[in-house]
């Protein structure tokens, strides 16, 4: 909780996007927890599909992101 808001997670998320679209043209793809997904949809990542239940995490969606 000391890091949040600090952009670490951002700048992870956006280097890895960026290092796997220099190697492949593919979309990116996640599961991402209920409580995370305001934050990879400011990424640019959209839900894909239905919610879904991970038992004892709790709800998720996979969210993808197109190459830039």
């Amino acid at each position: 909780p000391e890091h949040q808001g600090s952009g670490f997670g951002r700048a992870m998320i956006e280097h890895g996007c960026s290092e796997a679209w220099s190697r492949s043209n593919d979309a990116i793809w996640c599961n991402a927890r209920e409580i995370a997904f305001g934050f990879y949809e400011k990424l640019g990542f959209v839900m894909v599909g239905d919610l879904f239940e991970i038992d004892d995490i709790g709800v998720h969606s996979v969210m993808g992101i197109q190459p830039r």
